[in-house]
Protein backbone atom coordinates (compact mmCIF):
# COMPACT_ATOMS: atom_id res chain seq x y z
CA UNK A 1 0.00 0.00 0.00
CA UNK A 2 2.76 2.39 0.96
CA UNK A 3 4.63 1.77 -2.41
CA UNK A 4 1.31 2.75 -4.45
CA UNK A 5 0.93 5.06 -2.45
CA UNK A 6 3.99 6.58 -3.48
CA UNK A 7 3.39 5.51 -7.41
CA UNK A 8 0.01 7.58 -7.46
CA UNK A 9 1.50 10.73 -5.73
CA UNK A 10 4.55 10.49 -7.97
CA UNK A 11 2.34 10.04 -10.81
CA UNK A 12 0.19 13.24 -9.79
CA UNK A 13 3.15 15.15 -9.62
CA UNK A 14 3.74 14.40 -12.78
CA UNK A 15 0.98 14.94 -14.51
CA UNK A 16 0.41 18.57 -12.32
CA UNK A 17 3.80 19.42 -13.68
CA UNK A 18 2.88 18.95 -17.08
CA UNK A 19 -0.15 20.99 -16.84
CA UNK A 20 1.94 23.66 -14.83
CA UNK A 21 4.05 23.20 -18.28
CA UNK A 22 1.60 23.81 -20.69
CA UNK A 23 -0.10 26.76 -18.90
CA UNK A 24 3.39 28.25 -19.09
CA UNK A 25 3.63 27.34 -22.88
CA UNK A 26 0.18 28.64 -23.02
CA UNK A 27 0.65 32.06 -21.01
CA UNK A 28 3.62 32.94 -23.72
CA UNK A 29 1.50 32.95 -26.32
CA UNK A 30 -1.75 34.33 -24.59
CA UNK A 31 -0.53 37.42 -24.75
CA UNK A 32 1.27 37.28 -28.46
CA UNK A 33 -1.95 38.94 -30.10
CA UNK A 34 -2.10 41.86 -27.48
CA UNK A 35 1.67 43.04 -27.76
CA UNK A 36 1.25 42.10 -31.62
CA UNK A 37 -1.56 45.23 -31.62
CA UNK A 38 0.59 47.20 -29.52
CA UNK A 39 3.77 47.10 -31.74
CA UNK A 40 1.47 47.76 -34.95
CA UNK A 41 1.27 51.25 -32.81
CA UNK A 42 4.54 51.48 -31.90
CA UNK A 43 5.79 51.05 -35.49
CA UNK A 44 3.49 53.82 -36.67
CA UNK A 45 5.20 56.22 -34.10
CA UNK A 46 8.71 54.87 -34.59
CA UNK A 47 7.96 55.56 -38.92
CA UNK A 48 6.62 58.68 -38.68
CA UNK A 49 9.10 59.78 -36.28
CA UNK A 50 11.71 58.67 -38.75
CA UNK A 51 10.73 60.02 -41.77
CA UNK A 52 10.18 63.78 -40.08
CA UNK A 53 13.75 63.65 -38.83
CA UNK A 54 14.83 61.71 -42.52
CA UNK A 55 13.09 65.01 -44.20
CA UNK A 56 14.53 67.75 -41.33
CA UNK A 57 18.12 65.97 -42.16
CA UNK A 58 17.93 65.70 -46.02
CA UNK A 59 16.76 69.22 -46.46
CA UNK A 60 19.08 70.88 -44.11
CA UNK A 61 21.59 73.06 -45.55
CA UNK A 62 23.94 72.35 -42.91
CA UNK A 63 26.65 74.87 -44.02
CA UNK A 64 24.35 77.79 -43.28
CA UNK A 65 24.51 76.41 -39.76
CA UNK A 66 26.34 76.16 -36.61
CA UNK A 67 28.21 73.13 -35.68
CA UNK A 68 26.32 72.36 -32.92
CA UNK A 69 22.94 72.78 -34.95
CA UNK A 70 24.37 70.27 -37.61
CA UNK A 71 25.30 67.93 -34.92
CA UNK A 72 22.15 67.88 -33.31
CA UNK A 73 20.13 67.53 -36.57
CA UNK A 74 22.40 64.30 -37.60
CA UNK A 75 22.05 62.94 -34.08
CA UNK A 76 18.08 63.23 -34.24
CA UNK A 77 18.10 61.59 -37.62
CA UNK A 78 20.43 58.41 -36.50
CA UNK A 79 17.91 58.20 -32.89
CA UNK A 80 14.70 57.59 -34.89
CA UNK A 81 16.71 55.37 -37.08
CA UNK A 82 17.77 52.87 -34.13
CA UNK A 83 14.06 53.37 -33.11
CA UNK A 84 12.45 52.45 -36.28
CA UNK A 85 14.55 49.56 -36.77
CA UNK A 86 14.07 48.53 -33.43
CA UNK A 87 10.33 48.59 -33.63
CA UNK A 88 10.18 46.46 -37.25
CA UNK A 89 12.52 43.82 -35.01
CA UNK A 90 10.09 43.32 -32.54
CA UNK A 91 6.90 43.08 -34.84
CA UNK A 92 9.47 40.50 -36.87
CA UNK A 93 9.82 39.00 -33.46
CA UNK A 94 6.09 38.68 -33.50
CA UNK A 95 5.90 37.38 -36.94
CA UNK A 96 8.48 34.78 -36.16
CA UNK A 97 6.11 33.15 -33.43
CA UNK A 98 3.14 33.32 -35.14
CA UNK A 99 4.53 31.03 -37.80
CA UNK A 100 5.52 27.99 -35.59
CA UNK A 101 1.89 28.12 -34.68
CA UNK A 102 0.57 26.79 -38.48
CA UNK A 103 -1.52 29.80 -39.40
CA UNK A 104 -3.09 30.09 -42.52
CA UNK A 105 -4.11 33.15 -44.53
CA UNK A 106 -7.85 33.00 -46.39
CA UNK A 107 -7.24 32.77 -50.12
CA UNK A 108 -11.08 33.09 -50.26
CA UNK A 109 -11.78 36.70 -50.27
CA UNK A 110 -14.06 38.72 -50.53
CA UNK A 111 -14.93 37.09 -47.73
CA UNK A 112 -13.30 35.03 -45.49
CA UNK A 113 -11.15 34.37 -42.41
CA UNK A 114 -7.78 36.60 -42.17
CA UNK A 115 -4.40 35.66 -39.69
CA UNK A 116 -4.52 38.24 -36.31
CA UNK A 117 -0.19 37.91 -37.12
CA UNK A 118 1.08 37.34 -40.24
CA UNK A 119 3.15 34.70 -40.71
CA UNK A 120 7.08 35.14 -41.78
CA UNK A 121 5.96 35.01 -45.78
CA UNK A 122 2.92 37.55 -45.91
CA UNK A 123 4.40 39.49 -43.11
CA UNK A 124 7.35 42.51 -42.77
CA UNK A 125 10.98 40.74 -43.92
CA UNK A 126 13.82 40.88 -42.14
CA UNK A 127 15.64 42.66 -45.02
CA UNK A 128 14.15 45.79 -44.42
CA UNK A 129 15.31 46.41 -40.79
CA UNK A 130 18.37 45.19 -42.55
CA UNK A 131 18.78 47.74 -45.42
CA UNK A 132 17.81 50.95 -43.00
CA UNK A 133 19.65 49.15 -40.02
CA UNK A 134 22.79 49.55 -42.48
CA UNK A 135 22.23 52.80 -43.60
CA UNK A 136 21.97 53.97 -39.88
CA UNK A 137 25.13 51.84 -38.86
CA UNK A 138 27.30 53.05 -41.48
CA UNK A 139 26.10 56.72 -41.32
CA UNK A 140 26.68 56.78 -37.88
CA UNK A 141 30.23 55.12 -38.41
CA UNK A 142 30.86 58.17 -41.18
CA UNK A 143 29.72 60.62 -38.30
CA UNK A 144 31.89 59.52 -36.04
CA UNK A 145 34.63 60.31 -37.76
CA UNK A 146 34.56 63.69 -39.31
CA UNK A 147 33.29 64.36 -35.77
CA UNK A 148 36.85 62.94 -34.18
CA UNK A 149 38.18 65.51 -36.54
CA UNK A 150 36.39 67.95 -35.37
CA UNK A 151 36.63 67.19 -31.57
CA UNK A 152 40.34 67.13 -32.24
CA UNK A 153 40.59 70.12 -33.89
CA UNK A 154 41.62 69.08 -37.27
CA UNK A 155 38.89 70.59 -38.91
CA UNK A 156 37.37 73.87 -38.71
CA UNK A 157 33.10 74.56 -39.04
CA UNK A 158 32.97 75.09 -42.61
CA UNK A 159 35.08 71.97 -43.09
CA UNK A 160 32.80 69.88 -40.81
CA UNK A 161 29.27 70.99 -42.06
CA UNK A 162 30.91 70.55 -46.05
CA UNK A 163 31.99 67.11 -44.96
CA UNK A 164 27.91 66.81 -43.07
CA UNK A 165 26.94 67.70 -46.42
CA UNK A 166 28.53 65.66 -48.34
CA UNK A 167 27.62 62.67 -46.55
CA UNK A 168 24.08 63.71 -46.52
CA UNK A 169 24.08 63.11 -50.62
CA UNK A 170 25.59 59.92 -50.11
CA UNK A 171 23.83 58.25 -47.40
CA UNK A 172 20.11 58.48 -47.71
CA UNK A 173 16.93 56.20 -48.07
CA UNK A 174 17.07 56.41 -51.25
CA UNK A 175 20.21 55.20 -51.51
CA UNK A 176 19.36 52.20 -50.18
CA UNK A 177 16.38 51.45 -52.23
CA UNK A 178 13.61 51.90 -49.48
CA UNK A 179 10.72 53.79 -49.70
CA UNK A 180 8.76 54.85 -46.56
CA UNK A 181 5.59 56.84 -46.01
CA UNK A 182 3.43 58.01 -43.15
CA UNK A 183 0.02 59.25 -42.76
CA UNK A 184 -0.42 62.47 -40.26
CA UNK A 185 -4.41 63.11 -38.94
CA UNK A 186 -6.24 65.08 -40.62
CA UNK A 187 -5.07 63.58 -44.15
CA UNK A 188 -1.30 65.22 -44.10
CA UNK A 189 0.76 62.34 -45.75
CA UNK A 190 5.01 62.56 -45.32
CA UNK A 191 7.30 60.13 -47.82
CA UNK A 192 10.67 59.69 -47.79
CA UNK A 193 11.61 58.00 -50.89
CA UNK A 194 8.17 57.14 -51.66
CA UNK A 195 6.86 57.57 -55.09
CA UNK A 196 4.49 55.01 -56.65
CA UNK A 197 3.01 56.52 -59.25
CA UNK A 198 0.47 58.13 -57.08
CA UNK A 199 -1.06 60.99 -59.11
CA UNK A 200 -2.25 58.05 -61.56
CA UNK A 201 -4.48 56.35 -58.76
CA UNK A 202 -7.72 58.63 -57.52
CA UNK A 203 -9.54 55.73 -55.25
CA UNK A 204 -9.68 55.06 -51.62
CA UNK A 205 -10.55 52.23 -49.08
CA UNK A 206 -13.10 52.53 -46.47
CA UNK A 207 -12.47 50.45 -43.07
CA UNK A 208 -16.10 49.36 -41.24
CA UNK A 209 -16.01 46.74 -38.23
CA UNK A 210 -19.69 45.10 -37.37
CA UNK A 211 -20.47 45.80 -33.84
CA UNK A 212 -17.67 48.67 -33.65
CA UNK A 213 -18.51 51.86 -32.94
CA UNK A 214 -17.31 54.44 -36.18
CA UNK A 215 -15.11 56.56 -35.08
CA UNK A 216 -13.03 54.37 -32.91
CA UNK A 217 -9.11 54.61 -33.49
CA UNK A 218 -7.61 52.12 -36.19
CA UNK A 219 -3.64 51.91 -37.08
CA UNK A 220 -2.21 50.17 -40.26
CA UNK A 221 0.49 49.90 -41.75
CA UNK A 222 1.58 48.05 -45.90
CA UNK A 223 4.27 46.57 -46.67
CA UNK A 224 5.29 45.44 -50.38
CA UNK A 225 8.13 45.10 -52.70
CA UNK A 226 8.99 45.67 -56.43
CA UNK A 227 10.34 43.53 -58.72
CA UNK A 228 13.88 42.80 -59.67
CA UNK A 229 15.56 46.15 -60.78
CA UNK A 230 17.85 44.99 -64.02
CA UNK A 231 20.43 47.92 -63.01
CA UNK A 232 21.46 46.37 -59.57
CA UNK A 233 19.86 43.57 -59.36
CA UNK A 234 17.82 44.62 -55.99
CA UNK A 235 13.68 45.18 -55.42
CA UNK A 236 12.31 48.37 -54.01
CA UNK A 237 11.59 47.84 -50.44
CA UNK A 238 8.65 49.97 -49.26
CA UNK A 239 6.32 50.19 -45.70
CA UNK A 240 3.48 53.09 -44.95
CA UNK A 241 1.88 53.18 -42.01
CA UNK A 242 -0.99 55.56 -40.85
CA UNK A 243 -3.70 56.18 -38.19
CA UNK A 244 -7.63 56.33 -38.93
CA UNK A 245 -10.84 55.68 -37.93
CA UNK A 246 -13.62 52.79 -38.39
CA UNK A 247 -15.34 54.41 -40.82
CA UNK A 248 -12.36 56.04 -41.99
CA UNK A 249 -10.07 55.76 -45.05
CA UNK A 250 -6.79 54.88 -46.28
CA UNK A 251 -5.11 56.03 -48.68
CA UNK A 252 -4.71 53.26 -50.98
CA UNK A 253 -2.43 55.75 -53.17
CA UNK A 254 0.24 55.81 -51.24
CA UNK A 255 -0.14 51.80 -51.41
CA UNK A 256 1.32 49.44 -54.12
CA UNK A 257 -0.45 46.62 -55.54
CA UNK A 258 -0.05 42.92 -53.74
CA UNK A 259 0.89 45.06 -50.28
CA UNK A 260 0.24 43.14 -46.98
CA UNK A 261 -1.75 45.51 -45.16
CA UNK A 262 -1.98 44.89 -41.14
CA UNK A 263 -5.05 46.77 -39.26
CA UNK A 264 -5.51 47.16 -35.47
CA UNK A 265 -8.96 48.37 -34.42
CA UNK A 266 -8.07 49.57 -30.51
CA UNK A 267 -9.50 47.27 -28.26
CA UNK A 268 -9.30 44.19 -31.27
CA UNK A 269 -6.94 42.18 -32.90
CA UNK A 270 -5.28 43.12 -35.75
CA UNK A 271 -5.70 41.50 -39.11
CA UNK A 272 -3.43 40.84 -41.80
CA UNK A 273 -4.61 41.18 -45.19
CA UNK A 274 -1.89 39.56 -47.60
CA UNK A 275 -1.54 40.39 -51.52
CA UNK A 276 -3.87 43.16 -51.25
CA UNK A 277 -5.55 44.56 -54.43
CA UNK A 278 -5.68 48.05 -55.31
CA UNK A 279 -9.17 49.11 -56.26
CA UNK A 280 -9.69 50.31 -59.74
CA UNK A 281 -9.31 54.27 -60.42
CA UNK A 282 -12.40 56.11 -59.11
CA UNK A 283 -13.55 53.19 -56.85
CA UNK A 284 -13.67 52.85 -53.24
CA UNK A 285 -12.79 49.22 -51.82
CA UNK A 286 -14.94 48.66 -48.51
CA UNK A 287 -13.12 46.55 -46.40
CA UNK A 288 -15.44 44.93 -43.59
CA UNK A 289 -14.13 43.28 -40.56
CA UNK A 290 -15.82 41.28 -37.94
CA UNK A 291 -13.38 42.10 -35.14
CA UNK A 292 -12.57 39.77 -32.10
CA UNK A 293 -11.78 41.60 -28.74
CA UNK A 294 -8.25 41.40 -27.72
CA UNK A 295 -9.27 39.45 -24.64
CA UNK A 296 -11.08 36.72 -26.46
CA UNK A 297 -8.18 36.78 -28.97
CA UNK A 298 -5.58 33.46 -28.86
CA UNK A 299 -2.61 32.91 -30.89
CA UNK A 300 -3.24 31.19 -33.94
CA UNK A 301 -6.96 33.06 -34.38
CA UNK A 302 -8.26 34.66 -37.06
CA UNK A 303 -11.12 37.43 -37.85
CA UNK A 304 -13.74 37.17 -41.03
CA UNK A 305 -13.21 39.79 -42.95
CA UNK A 306 -15.57 40.99 -46.39
CA UNK A 307 -13.90 43.59 -49.31
CA UNK A 308 -15.72 44.86 -52.14
CA UNK A 309 -15.54 47.39 -54.75
CA UNK A 310 -17.95 50.56 -54.90
CA UNK A 311 -17.80 53.40 -57.60
CA UNK A 312 -17.17 56.79 -55.54
CA UNK A 313 -19.77 59.03 -55.84
CA UNK A 314 -18.95 62.21 -56.62
CA UNK A 315 -17.68 65.16 -54.27
CA UNK A 316 -17.15 68.76 -53.02
CA UNK A 317 -14.08 70.76 -52.70
CA UNK A 318 -14.27 70.46 -48.87
CA UNK A 319 -14.92 66.62 -48.97
CA UNK A 320 -11.42 65.70 -49.89
CA UNK A 321 -9.91 62.60 -48.47
CA UNK A 322 -6.26 62.69 -49.27
CA UNK A 323 -3.91 64.86 -51.77
CA UNK A 324 -0.73 63.17 -53.03
CA UNK A 325 1.73 64.13 -55.42
CA UNK A 326 4.52 62.99 -58.08
CA UNK A 327 7.25 64.14 -59.70
CA UNK A 328 8.48 63.69 -63.81
CA UNK A 329 11.31 62.85 -63.48
CA UNK A 330 11.00 60.88 -60.36
CA UNK A 331 14.70 61.46 -60.27
CA UNK A 332 15.81 64.34 -62.52
CA UNK A 333 19.81 64.83 -62.91
CA UNK A 334 21.39 67.72 -62.33
CA UNK A 335 19.60 70.75 -64.29
CA UNK A 336 16.96 69.36 -65.22
CA UNK A 337 13.29 70.79 -64.88
CA UNK A 338 10.60 69.28 -62.76
CA UNK A 339 6.89 69.13 -63.09
CA UNK A 340 4.84 67.84 -59.77
CA UNK A 341 1.16 66.85 -60.26
CA UNK A 342 -0.99 67.36 -57.60
CA UNK A 343 -4.01 64.94 -57.23
CA UNK A 344 -6.46 65.41 -55.20
CA UNK A 345 -9.42 62.51 -53.73
CA UNK A 346 -11.97 61.71 -54.69
CA UNK A 347 -11.13 63.84 -58.34
CA UNK A 348 -12.98 66.87 -58.92
CA UNK A 349 -13.10 69.30 -61.24
CA UNK A 350 -12.45 73.20 -59.96
CA UNK A 351 -10.68 72.74 -56.73
CA UNK A 352 -7.61 74.62 -55.52
CA UNK A 353 -4.52 73.01 -54.95
CA UNK A 354 -1.18 75.33 -53.40
CA UNK A 355 2.26 74.11 -54.12
CA UNK A 356 5.44 75.50 -52.44
CA UNK A 357 8.79 74.64 -52.46
CA UNK A 358 11.56 75.23 -51.12
CA UNK A 359 14.98 74.04 -52.30
CA UNK A 360 18.51 73.70 -50.00
CA UNK A 361 19.94 75.87 -53.03
CA UNK A 362 18.06 78.84 -51.58
CA UNK A 363 15.42 78.52 -54.41
CA UNK A 364 11.53 79.05 -53.18
CA UNK A 365 8.30 79.81 -55.12
CA UNK A 366 4.60 79.29 -54.55
CA UNK A 367 1.41 78.95 -56.68
CA UNK A 368 -2.24 77.92 -56.25
CA UNK A 369 -3.71 75.78 -59.16
CA UNK A 370 -7.36 74.74 -59.86
CA UNK A 371 -8.07 71.19 -60.73
CA UNK A 372 -9.34 69.58 -63.83
CA UNK A 373 -11.32 66.71 -64.62
CA UNK A 374 -9.27 64.44 -62.63
CA UNK A 375 -8.38 66.46 -60.14
CA UNK A 376 -5.17 67.25 -61.16
CA UNK A 377 -3.04 70.28 -61.48
CA UNK A 378 0.87 70.69 -62.30
CA UNK A 379 3.35 72.71 -60.71
CA UNK A 380 6.83 73.55 -62.54
CA UNK A 381 10.04 73.77 -61.30
CA UNK A 382 13.68 74.55 -63.07
CA UNK A 383 16.57 72.15 -62.19
CA UNK A 384 19.16 72.64 -59.76
CA UNK A 385 22.69 71.91 -59.22
CA UNK A 386 23.86 68.17 -57.65
CA UNK A 387 23.04 67.35 -54.38
CA UNK A 388 20.54 70.17 -54.30
CA UNK A 389 17.14 68.40 -51.78
CA UNK A 390 13.65 70.02 -52.83
CA UNK A 391 10.68 69.55 -50.54
CA UNK A 392 7.17 70.31 -52.42
CA UNK A 393 4.25 70.83 -49.90
CA UNK A 394 1.00 70.37 -51.62
CA UNK A 395 -2.11 71.12 -50.02
CA UNK A 396 -5.87 71.36 -50.40
CA UNK A 397 -8.33 73.52 -50.11
CA UNK A 398 -9.90 71.96 -46.64
CA UNK A 399 -5.93 71.48 -45.20
CA UNK A 400 -5.02 67.65 -46.24
CA UNK A 401 -1.65 68.03 -48.11
CA UNK A 402 1.21 65.99 -48.99
CA UNK A 403 5.31 66.52 -49.03
CA UNK A 404 7.36 65.65 -52.24
CA UNK A 405 11.15 65.97 -52.48
CA UNK A 406 13.97 64.72 -54.43
CA UNK A 407 17.40 65.32 -55.45
CA UNK A 408 19.09 66.42 -58.27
Amino acid sequence: MKLNFVRITTLLLFFMLINSCDKKNNSGTENLVGNYSVQVGDLHDALQNFILKTQAYESANFTSMTAAQSKKIVNDYLDAGDQFVKALQNIQTSQETSSSLSLKSASDLPCGPVDFIPGDNSGLSPGLAKAVGDLISETKGDVAAIQKKYDNHEIDDNTYNDALNQLKIQKTTKAVNVGLGAVIGGGASLGAGLIIGAATLPAIATVTAVGVVVGTSVTWFANWYTGVKSTKGTTQQYIVSGQTTVGGKLPVHLIGDGANITIAIDGYAPVSLSDFSLPEAGHNKMINITPVKLGDASAGGQAEVCMADEIMAASTCDAVEFVTGSPSPQDPGPGEGVVVTGTIIPAVEGCSISFSIVGTDGYSNSATKTTDAAGQATFYIPGGDEGVFDQVSISAGNGTSYLVSYTF
